[in-house]
């Protein structure tokens, strides 16, 4: 049942971009031991090798531009204090914090709250570090959501980010594709 729900709803997604279907694009599931996000419909994604706790997958668009979701977890009892609300503001500040160092220079960063027990952020970064891509600075556009499951000790993260060269325009479709990616989180049993 799952699986024709995920099929339609590629289908929904690719028919709002005014793309016709593929029939080479897939969706790509990104499954942690304790929930699954599900990037969009699309031909090229690939499953990068993850860990235990992390895990994402890329799709090159040209050759300047490549999008990624991304989901993480961890348990909640090694954040500091466990209380729904701090540990949100602990996850979103170590996501903020992790652009605004190194090879990242954060420019904007915007948090909501969403679901209960769950915050949504937008950001948008320059990374100056790209391998392969010397003296090329790139733009991250990311859209995230990160819940804390206290029943299950579980702090869920997810991102979908668009990086390419400065001078290449928005995707027309991310943000139609990252609100997809964010609904698309399911925790089993909550």
């Amino acid at each position: 049942m799952r699986s024709v729900l995920l099929i339609a709803l590629a289908a929904l997604l690719s028919a709002c971009a005014g793309v016709e279907r593929d029939p080479e694009a897939a969706s790509v599931a990104l499954r942690l031991p304790s929930f699954t996000a599900t990037a969009p419909a699309a031909k090229g994604w690939i499953l990068t090798p993850g860990t235990a706790t992390a895990q994402a997958a890329v799709r090159s668009v040209g050759d300047n531009r490549t999008l990624v979701a991304f989901a993480s977890e961890e348990d909640l009892r090694e954040l500091v204090g466990t209380e729904t609300e701090g540990a949100l503001d602990k996850a979103v500040a170590e996501i903020r914090t992790s652009y605004e160092g190194g090879r990242h220079r954060l420019r904007s960063f915007e948090q909501d709250d969403a679901d209960e027990g769950c915050r949504e952020y937008r950001l948008t970064a320059e990374d100056a570090g790209v391998p392969d891509r010397a003296g090329r600075l790139y733009v991250v556009t990311a859209r995230g959501k990160v819940c804390v499951v206290p029943e299950r000790n579980l702090v869920a993260r997810i991102e979908y980010s668009d990086r390419r060269v400065e001078d290449e325009p928005s995707l027309p479709s991310f943000e139609q594709e990252a609100e997809a990616f964010l609904e698309s989180l399911s925790v089993p049993g909550v």
